[in-house]
């Protein structure tokens, strides 16, 4: 996919088995061009502790590119980010956790590079 200057985003990942063993495989992929979004409410540990923790690693490990919802609906799982971008803005400082929530994904949307810090 990089070849053809695609660069996949992978969803949620924290909430993966796979990763949860071992958040460290995401860096081969991220290597390679992958960008990771990891889901506000795990970040908040409104899905558990495990999910957190993972989620708080990767944040830590500069391994996310974004932070986003995953709302599904009003009701359920409402979109909300608030309480998430008070935990990051914690953990990275406003200046990443506003790239985080919206910077890089207004770089994705105008095809400018969001990698542009250490991996």
């Amino acid at each position: 996919m990089s070849v053809a200057g695609l660069h996949p985003i992978i969803a949620h990942p924290e909430r993966n088995p796979s990763v949860l063993q071992n958040p460290e495989r995401l860096k081969t992929l991220i290597q390679s061009g992958a960008l990771v979004q990891i889901t506000a409410a795990s970040l908040t540990g409104e899905f558990g502790l495990e999910y957190q923790a993972c989620a708080m690693h990767l944040l830590r490990e500069q391994m996310v590119s974004f932070i986003a919802s995953d709302g599904h609906d009003p009701v359920r799982r409402p979109p909300i980010l608030s309480a998430a971008f008070k935990t990051a803005k914690k953990r990275v400082g406003k200046k990443m956790a506003t790239a985080l929530f919206s910077g890089n994904a207004e770089k994705v949307i105008e095809g400018k590079p969001v990698n542009e810090r250490k991996r």
